[in-house]
């Protein structure tokens, strides 16, 4: 399975995950008794908001059972990790059924080529 790490220079693996396993909660807990199509402009209102975006799922294979993908935001990543320092962007997380749903929104909402 290709799985891209996600750069983490700036703070530790584990933080990083616990932080947005809080913001996918979050994220699912003002998605309860949405319809597929509100929760669908719900989640597009997010990506469009923040520059960096991960998607989360449970995955009892992946350190602390959790799946992450950078939906959109891995240009400021790599940037960050290169440099040592946190991304100054908005980061933002969304909860997602598995790797293949978090990957089909990084195609649909992700970053586009300039």
């Amino acid at each position: 399975m290709n799985k891209t790490p996600i750069p983490l220079a700036w703070c530790d693996q584990a933080d990083f995950t616990r932080m947005m396993i809080a913001l996918a909660n979050q994220r699912q807990l003002a998605m309860r008794g949405m319809t597929k199509r509100a929760a669908f402009r719900y989640i597009e209102t997010i990506v469009a908001d923040a520059e960096v975006v991960i998607g989360l799922w449970q995955d009892p294979s992946e350190p602390n059972s959790v799946g992450l993908h950078v939906i959109k935001g891995l240009r400021h990543l790599m940037t960050a990790a290169a440099s040592g320092e946190p991304p100054r962007v908005r980061v933002d997380a969304v909860p997602c059924i598995d790797r293949d749903q978090a990957v089909a929104a990084e195609q649909r909402f992700g970053d586009k080529p300039n």
